[in-house]
């Protein structure tokens, strides 16, 4: 097996362990992504040394006790914050998220045991070199899914992990066991446990993943009811994520399209996941742009993108090309082509504002939003150009017609 390596702050931490008399290993996804070939977004170490073993080692440094309770001490190793967890074993989970109690152990064996997923429980060392004592390995090879021991047992500890079996699946592009599948199907009431904020954000990770249209189908009724609709509307918008770029909130709002779901009806569904708010809106204006075939003229273009925004027009269009619609592509990039040229597609972005209409014509008050809101139209119609001495003029005539 190829050596794994880490940054040089992780591997300060390692060292230091290693130096007070303690084995230190990398662990879990950093592990996994390692093997892939794929460069981990963070690294985790564990060691057999007890919280206070830690704080003792680590007295000099920068520690933040972030779930000391837990095991796990945050060491700031060179301005990098780097999870540090004592060896442990879970007591009684009875909220199905947290175990009641942990205690600590210094067998390394217990501590991976307690892991929700075969290819999240190995751990590495450059003494030792890759403990693997559940076929992580062999499941990475294969592609596949599958909990550490009994599937049931994993999904009654915490709900989430549910969820967590398809995200990893989705975005890892792997298949789930045949076991951890059937028990993923029939362990939907724990997940509905969970509170929304975890499972957005792993539903959101789900629907950004390559794998996301299998998973959606496969496992409609876990999908659909984390975005709180039916396995029907669900299995539905999967057939229609093949069509779009990986955007989870375009997916979603797919599935709340497919769900039936007016835009308001959607953004309380949306709501319900409690997102930022601008997640929120996203949904919403995507579904609302939607609602409409997409115009293909660039004044009505640009007076698109400056009403709703780029953004949401990329996911606008998305929806209606997915759905059918033959003219959403042309939409999406005469959008792009209007942002790039640097159209104007704003009142701001005219020329002339609110100051140049109180010197040069003498307009106050609300007839100044009223004519720069005409004036914007006719630029948007390329009848007149967006520079100050036509809006000038334009501004007059506008004035003189009133």
């Amino acid at each position: 097996m190829n050596k794994i390596t880490a940054p040089r702050e992780v591997l300060v931490i390692m060292e230091k362990l290693r130096r007070a008399g303690h084995g230190a290993y990398l662990v879990g996804g950093c592990v996994r992504d390692s093997l892939l070939g794929k460069t981990p977004h963070d690294y985790d170490v564990t060691t057999d040394a007890s919280p206070d073993r830690m704080k003792e080692v680590f007295r000099d440094d920068r520690t933040v006790e972030t779930g000391i309770r837990h095991g796990t001490l945050t060491v700031i190793s060179e301005g990098v914050p780097v999870e540090v967890t004592s060896f442990r074993i879970d007591g009684e989970y009875r909220d199905g998220r947290r175990p009641e109690s942990v205690s600590f152990t210094t067998d390394i064996a217990l501590d991976l045991s307690r892991r929700d997923f075969t290819v999240n429980a190995m751990a590495y060392s450059e003494e030792s070199g890759l403990i693997d004592l559940f076929s992580g390995v062999r499941h990475l090879e294969e592609k596949k899914i599958v909990t550490v021991g009994d599937p049931d047992d994993r999904f009654s500890e915490d709900g989430l992990r549910v969820l967590r079996a398809l995200r990893f699946a989705s975005c890892l592009d792997f298949t789930v066991g045949e076991e951890t599948a059937e028990a993923v199907r029939r362990s939907v009431p724990l997940l509905l446990r969970v509170s929304a904020e975890r499972i957005r954000t792993e539903l959101m990770k789900l629907l950004a993943g390559p794998g996301a249209e299998r998973i959606a189908r496969d496992f409609s009724g876990v999908v659909g009811a984390s975005a709180g609709v039916s396995a029907d509307a669900a299995a539905k918008a999967a057939g229609l994520f093949g069509k779009t770029e990986p955007d989870p909130l375009t997916r979603l709002a797919l599935i709340y399209l497919s769900a039936g779901l007016s835009p308001r009806e959607a953004g309380e569904k949306a709501a319900a996941l409690k997102p930022s708010r601008a997640e929120k809106d996203a949904v919403v204006s995507a579904l609302s742009a939607a609602s409409a075939p997409m115009p293909t003229a660039t004044p009505a273009v640009r007076r698109l993108v400056g009403g709703a925004g780029l953004g949401t027009v990329r996911r606008a269009a998305e929806i209606r090309s997915a759905t059918g619609d033959p003219d959403a592509e042309k939409t999406a990039r005469l959008a792009e082509e209007i942002v790039r040229r640097g159209d104007p597609v704003k009142i701001s972005d005219l020329t002339v504002g609110g100051k140049e209409m109180i010197d040069a014509l003498g307009v106050e008050g609300e007839k100044i939003g009223e004519i720069l809101s005409r004036l914007l139209f006719l630029v948007t119609e390329d009848e007149v150009r967006n520079e100050p001495g036509e809006l000038l003029a334009a501004a007059k005539q506008i004035i003189e017609k009133n």
